[in-house]
């Protein structure tokens, strides 16, 4: 990739982008909402898995927006993370289905599509 070739994200991605944002936003505010309720103190580094999750996907959605290479890593591990805290939340494994299918259309969206490129390093 040359210098100055401009990276085009592309509409399905972008949109996935924002989703994934807009996900993880509602979903703090429900964990946030959850805490005002007389169940949740009784777990509370569940209830801090979950705003932990949440917070970390927007920022890695961001970060992936700008073509940030942690923005990848930290997706990730807000995945693995996420799985294990709703693995013992629910005890169900099909909840694993759950988790995996974000990251798998993530994954798509970039490797159907030649992405993964960008997030290599440029010598600017």
């Amino acid at each position: 990739m040359t210098k100055h070739q401009q990276k085009e994200r592309g509409g399905w991605l972008s949109a996935w982008l924002i989703l994934i944002m807009i996900h993880g936003v509602i979903a703090t505010l429900l964990v946030l909402d959850a805490l005002k309720q007389q169940y949740a103190p009784s777990k509370p580094l569940i209830m801090a898995s979950l705003i932990f999750i949440s917070i970390a996907a927007v920022i890695a959605a961001i970060a992936i927006w700008y073509w940030k290479k942690w923005g990848l890593y930290l997706y990730a591990i807000a995945i693995v993370v996420g799985m294990a805290t709703h693995l013992v939340m629910t005890g169900s494994l099909l909840i694993l289905f759950y988790d995996i299918i974000p990251p798998v259309i993530l994954a798509y969206l970039l490797n159907g599509h030649n992405k993964w490129r960008y997030f290599e390093p440029t010598n600017e």
